[in-house]
């Protein structure tokens, strides 16, 4: 088993959108990842040596979810000041 990250895309009603670090888009039922997540939040998910995620053992990672959203900020201050 190895561990890797998954991004929170977006929230519709009963499903989680969770993207990997490829972009590709994995729906995962709420109930299953709990109802405290945000968009944006990044998860460290067990995954077994076929691929197959594990969304029962999602977590959330600070760290990760911190350091990816102060990158986008700095992407989009560097975009602003371009002007």
């Amino acid at each position: 088993m190895r561990t890797e990250f998954f991004a929170v895309d977006r929230i519709e009603e009963q499903t989680v959108v969770l993207q990997d670090g490829e972009g590709r888009d994995h729906p995962v039922s709420s109930s299953t990842l709990g109802p405290t997540l945000t968009e944006g939040s990044v998860l460290r998910v067990s995954v077994d040596d076929r691929g197959n995620a594990h969304w029962e053992t999602a977590t959330v990672d600070d760290d990760e979810t911190a350091r990816r959203r102060a990158q986008a900020q700095d992407r989009i201050d560097e975009l602003q000041n371009r002007g």
